[in-house]
């Protein structure tokens, strides 16, 4: 069995804790970030998700104070294997200039390494 990858970006571990909230900005809900790209994060989270439906989320990227708030489209949804809840990728629809630069900075491996 072959597996295609269908992803544009390179991702990079991540764990921490983020928030989602339905498209008006009501009832957040603590999530667990798996993985961050220049596209959108994975996540887990313990409510299923419609696929294509917006969602608005905010995290912090380890070692930086800024927060960082997107509007995201769920782009997969599906129940995790072997933890409770679904993973869910969400892809980045609305994001704030200064904070994608963080995130590709985040993202760029080349960027961690102090010099």
């Amino acid at each position: 069995m072959t597996f295609e990858e269908k992803r544009v970006h390179l991702r990079k571990a991540l764990q921490t804790e983020g928030w989602v909230a339905d498209p008006l900005g009501n009832n957040w809900t603590a999530i667990q970030l798996l993985d961050i790209s220049m596209g959108g994060i994975a996540f887990i989270s313990e409510e299923n998700m419609a696929v294509n439906s917006s969602r608005i989320f905010r995290f912090h990227l380890p070692g930086k104070d800024r927060q960082i708030d997107f509007i995201g489209r769920i782009a997969n949804c599906n129940q995790h294997q072997y933890l409770a809840g679904y993973r869910v990728g969400a892809q980045f629809t609305r994001i704030d200039a200064m904070d994608l630069i963080i995130v590709e900075r985040f993202v760029d491996h080349k960027a961690s390494v102090s010099t």
